[in-house]
């Protein structure tokens, strides 16, 4: 008996090994075939190159517990009117005394209509499947039908300018809540994302419009060269340059240190005023047909929250610009154009920034602030005597100085040597290149022209 259940055991376990055997074997033929199959179109070939990016990455089915405030949020419809108060919090009152009737306005520049080239521009210009607002309408659907209706689109362009007037469905949006990749803790609402899908229609229209703002911006000067972001010529790059550039100047004038103090602002789109965005634009020559439309555009917005879950419904907004239209990274180069004027004409310190918070009822976070300290790592430069490690308290909370700050992307150490950076970005290359092997084999793989864009797309 005993040598019988000996017997059944080894069987048993030999059953087990050849189906694990059997098992490993199938998901690593679906696999070659899943990727070969994939690689045989555009669209398959960018899904395989998402999948490497976000290998490892477990991809969540459910909001999971929000805290905030010390208070725990676990209902679905909890989590949603969260969302909604701190996304779209009610407004604060922003100082307007400098504006009122005294106020005179400088003549606004003139445009010419809304041309065919410029419609085409709009709708090709865009990817065809991205993600539509309510209507449902993809940019790909407006692209195939666009020998049809762009007659239509000029004609319906032009009269919303001319009557300085945003339909109300061009108004509507889904607000999508999106996870941030990489972040260590997702019951903060600090690492959630909101994308504000619009009418793609609507949204040809605010690219044309964003267009034209843009080509007043360049043509005429209306905001400073150093004004960065949005703009052509003037990306993340160039504000890194000017960083680095104005260190080493510091340096070379003779001072050891270069303190570096960065700034952020609490929801920086959430919290745009509208009566002072308006004003601005007014002050800076804007066609008078565009502000119209701009403040019909921001007027009775209504959107509504979409968790993992699903949608929460539609409510009122009365503050902010959507985050996802074209509009919004120009507009708000405009409404913040007054601190960066002061910082550059002024002493660019706290003060300035806070007067221009009360003006523009906007909030900094001090939390997010960063500190550190430039110095050179050099034989013929002494180290610096002082203390570095002294903390700024602004507002109540305390800033301590580190060794490293986080600037647009790039990791800047108080050495400026680059060292940092170039460690981040081996352990995320290591991540990506062990994502590349999964996908190439010597046998079968993704074609090798492939692989080397995803290469230089990922890496």
């Amino acid at each position: 008996m005993a040598k019988l259940k000996h017997h059944a055991w080894e069987d048993y376990a030999e059953a087990r090994k050849e189906m694990k055997w059997r098992t490993n074997e199938l998901a690593r033929d679906l696999h070659r075939q899943r990727i070969e199959q994939a690689t045989e179109s555009i669209d398959g070939f960018w899904r395989i190159a998402r999948w490497v990016y976000n290998r490892g990455k477990p991809r969540a089915m459910f909001t999971p517990t929000l805290h905030y405030n010390n208070t725990s949020y676990t209902a679905l419809k909890e989590k949603a009117a969260l969302f909604r108060e701190v996304l779209h919090p009610e407004p604060l009152e922003a100082d307007l005394s400098d504006i009122g009737p005294q106020y005179r306005y400088p003549k606004p520049y003139t445009m010419p209509p809304i041309t065919l080239d410029k419609v085409r521009t709009a709708v090709t210009n865009v990817k065809p499947n991205k993600a539509p607002g309510l209507d449902g309408i993809l940019n790909l659907v407006l692209q195939r039908l666009l020998p049809t209706i762009e007659a239509y689109l000029v004609n319906l362009f032009n009269a919303c300018l001319r009557q300085q007037y945003c339909p109300d469905y061009f108004r509507k949006s889904t607000t999508v809540i999106l996870c941030k990749p990489g972040k260590p803790d997702y019951s903060n609402l600090k690492a959630y994302c909101p994308i504000a899908l619009l009418s793609t229609i609507g949204k040809a229209l605010e690219s044309v419009l964003a267009r034209r703002l843009s080509y007043l911006v360049e043509q005429y000067n209306l905001l400073l060269k150093q004004h960065i972001g949005g703009r052509r010529g003037c990306s993340c790059e160039l504000a890194i340059h000017l960083l680095l550039e104005e260190t080493h100047s510091v340096w070379r004038e003779g001072s050891r240190v270069a303190l570096e103090l960065a700034l952020d602002a609490a929801g920086a789109f959430d919290n745009v005023n509208y009566i002072r965005l308006i004003h601005n634009l007014r002050k800076r020559r804007v066609l008078d047909d565009l502000i119209g439309w701009i403040k019909s555009f921001l007027s009775n917005r209504r959107t509504s929250i979409t968790l993992l879950e699903g949608n929460m419904g539609e409510f009122l907004v009365n503050t902010g610009i959507p985050q996802g239209s074209p509009l919004s990274p120009i507009l708000f180069l405009f409404f913040n154009a007054d601190l960066i004027e002061q910082i550059l004409t002024e002493y660019p310190d706290v003060i300035v920034a806070e007067r221009w918070e009360r003006s523009h009822a906007s909030k900094f976070a001090p939390a997010k602030y960063q500190l550190t300290h430039f110095w050179r790592k050099h034989q013929i430069v002494p180290k610096p005597s002082g203390r570095l490690d002294v903390p700024l308290t602004i507002k109540g909370v305390e800033i301590k100085p580190t060794d490293s700050i986080k600037y647009l992307g790039v990791y800047l150490d108080t050495h400026l040597t680059g060292e940092v950076h170039v460690q981040e970005m081996r352990k995320k290359a290591a991540k990506l290149v062990a994502g590349l092997s999964s996908i190439a084999g010597s046998t079968w793989r993704t074609p090798l022209v492939h692989l080397r864009k995803i290469y230089i797309a990922v890496l």
